[in-house]
């Protein structure tokens, strides 16, 4: 599978390293190449940014999760004993540890998560509205070429043709990753959304339980809660891992 983040990273050291050579002032043409050029040449300006904000938590986050699922783990097995009957054994406090454990590190990594979609959302926004002055720019050098005899002149602004021929080609892989990644940062909100409703159901299903009197009370709703939000949470987990196994993080 591609890496967004290497594709649209590429894009923006290739805008970097292009230079209009000096020798364009020469000819017509060069203050509308220079002018559609300065449009497409800040299309990725937010880009760096949006990483730095990726990068932030990028080191905790999986160990977050996996913390949260030691913790699963914990409480499918004291959870488990309660609605089985076995009261004992401080099961009731073990479970309250487990559920605390989980709601401290999950409040982590849902802020982190929270926070991705705002730095992404803008700089696709900002993208798709200046990737049109790239063809623009690639098509007014191609007239300026027809027009310039032979000569060290033409041999400048033809590598730029070529260089810019290269960004027109991979614009739409670029503009697809970054749906990409939007489409992927709300998909992990919304089933962050999902795992928290869930999540305050079950504490409160627990939390009600445990009020009434020792003999009567019945924890199997509270696994089928249990059940429903380790399954979402897994859910999240893979669908994450995967998001960031395809999504290396890349250093500009």
């Amino acid at each position: 599978m591609k890496n967004d983040f290497l594709i649209i990273s590429n894009m923006f050291k290739s805008i970097t390293n292009i230079k209009l050579p000096e020798c364009l002032k020469n000819h017509d043409l060069s203050q509308e190449i220079a002018a559609s050029w300065n449009e497409f040449s800040g299309s990725l300006y937010h880009w760096p940014s949006a990483l730095e904000d990726y990068e932030y938590a990028y080191n905790s986050d999986e160990q977050d999760i996996d913390r949260i699922i030691k913790n699963i783990h914990k409480a499918t097995t004291y959870l488990g004993s309660l609605s089985s009957g076995y009261l004992g054994h401080g099961y009731i406090a073990r479970v309250n540890h487990a559920l605390k454990e989980i709601e401290s590190d999950f409040s982590k990594l849902e802020n982190f998560i929270s926070k991705l979609p705002q730095p992404f959302e803008i700089s696709q926004i900002y993208f798709e509205s200046k990737k049109s002055f790239a063809e623009k720019t690639h098509i007014k050098i191609q007239q300026l070429l027809k027009n310039i005899p032979d000569g060290e002149d033409k041999k400048q602004i033809y590598k730029l043709s070529l260089l810019m021929e290269e960004i027109t080609l991979n614009i739409s892989d670029v503009s697809f990753s970054l749906r990409n990644i939007n489409n992927s940062v709300n998909k992990l909100n919304g089933q962050i959304r999902a795992i928290n409703n869930i999540y305050n159901e079950l504490v409160e299903n627990f939390n009600e339980e445990n009020k009434k009197d020792i003999f009567t009370r019945n924890y199997r709703q509270c696994m089928v809660y249990f059940s429903d939000f380790t399954n979402k949470f897994n859910l999240f987990s893979y669908d994450y891992k995967s998001f960031r196994k395809n999504n290396i993080l890349i250093i500009l």
